[in-house]
């Protein structure tokens, strides 16, 4: 059976060796405890306030005009239809072929990508 007299006086023994050591680690957590609080408290966030549910629009009540300028060309159009199929004045105009240089350069960077994806993957 357990004596409990005898684990009183353990426990006393332990308790008046060691005092001034367990109040100070007490202390210590206190404090810890007290500044995470305080830490918490400051970083907790406050409710942003959402926006006004009504929907605004805007109607235009003038005609919409192109700025002249360098940076917009005169015969650049607002809205236009677009062919579905370039045709080959478009082609010679707008697409460049890659050369062997670009092509390599291309294979490298995609190859350092997929190697950076998988990483150490078997």
């Amino acid at each position: 059976m357990i004596d409990f007299e005898e684990l009183v006086e353990n426990i006393k023994d332990f308790f008046s060796d060691s005092t001034k050591r367990i109040l100070f680690i007490c202390s210590i957590l206190l404090f810890m405890t007290l500044c995470a609080l305080f830490i918490l408290i400051l970083n907790m966030k406050k409710p942003e306030k959402k926006a006004d549910g009504s929907v605004r629009r805007m109607e235009l009540k003038n005609e919409l005009l192109i700025p002249s300028g360098p940076e917009v060309p005169d015969e650049y159009v607002t809205s236009r239809q677009t062919p579905e199929k370039w045709s080959d004045s478009d082609c010679d105009e707008w697409f460049t072929v890659p050369g062997q240089s670009e092509i390599k350069k291309l294979r490298e960077v995609n190859s350092k990508m997929a190697d950076d994806i998988l990483g150490a993957a078997p």
